[in-house]
């Protein structure tokens, strides 16, 4: 029996309130050649009685060893049970358009030289309000590795659909960091192109339950581990290289701030003026306003 053509991952962990509306909108695609895989990561809500009440429809997947390990291995352990040509990510409180898979999928049947494609969307709040949109009209994709390394502007995985073979290519989802989908864009721009399609197809929802001010800083400091991993595989510019330091020792500087600690602050302050003295005087004295 053929595959579908598109695979749909949902990775999942404790979203009882909002993962029937997430698997509502990619079931409400208006193309049909695809199947939905959600990958409840252990659970401890509700969550995994909402996701029983589509089992008709769905697959749901588990870890052998019960436990949570986080979005990069329930996004490896999707792809590994699916056998789809492309595979989309959805997170388990965002939201899709109905043209969401449709589109995406004309993308890559026509530029077979495009191996990942994201769309625009908007950020929207707990109950679905829209708050801003997350590319303005002025974004462009520069299909350079150095400008997803830079600035991380795919924000969710939601916005992504890519080609199996890519995904085969680069290797999986590295276990264990935080931004695990920033250091997979980086490594797909190292090897193929991107396409961007400018129509509002995605939900991307912030609230209360996402990332901690802990998590944050563990964010940012695995970030060194994705820039150190790059300039070892790929030969990145001693320019790339130092905005990049100059941006983690920034948000490093700022996570010290809000946290009271007041050496390590003025360490990555001065870090990031010595790596970008211009970007780093700019970004200071906005901070001090």
């Amino acid at each position: 029996m053929r595959s579908p053509r598109v695979g749909v991952i949902i990775p999942c962990y404790n979203q009882e309130r909002y993962v029937g509306l997430t698997i509502n909108s990619a079931l409400a695609q208006n193309y049909a050649d695809f199947s939905v895989v959600v990958v409840d990561d252990g659970s401890t809500d509700n969550t995994p009685a909402v996701l029983n009440t589509y089992s008709d429809r769905i697959t749901i997947l588990k870890h052998d060893v019960p436990g949570n390990y986080g979005q990069a291995a329930a996004l490896n352990l999707g792809i590994k049970h699916t056998e789809s040509e492309y595979v989309a990510f959805l997170d388990s409180d965002d939201l899709w358009h109905p043209d969401k898979l449709r589109k995406q999928v004309e993308v890559l049947d026509r530029y077979p030289e495009v191996g990942l494609v994201y769309s625009n969307g908007n950020v929207i709040d707990g109950e679905g309000g829209i708050l801003y949109q997350l590319f303005g009209k002025d974004h462009r994709e520069a299909n350079t590795a150095e400008s997803i390394l830079l600035n991380c502007y795919i924000r969710t995985p939601s916005l992504v659909m890519v080609r199996r073979s890519i995904l085969q290519a680069v290797g999986p989802f590295p276990v264990g960091i935080i931004p695990s989908d920033h250091d997979m864009w980086v490594r797909i721009a190292e090897v193929s192109r991107y396409s961007y399609l400018d129509e509002m197809l995605v939900g991307y929802r912030q609230h209360s339950g996402q990332i901690s001010l802990r998590k944050t800083r563990k964010m940012w400091e695995d970030s060194l581990l994705v820039l150190n991993a790059a300039l070892q595989r790929y030969p990145y510019a001693a320019d790339t290289r130092r905005k990049r330091l100059a941006v983690i020792h920034y948000r490093l500087g700022e996570y010290g701030l809000r946290s009271k600690m007041f050496g390590p602050t003025f360490y990555h302050f001065l870090m990031a003026f010595w790596h970008d003295p211009v970007r780093a005087c700019n970004k200071v004295c906005r901070l001090q306003k």
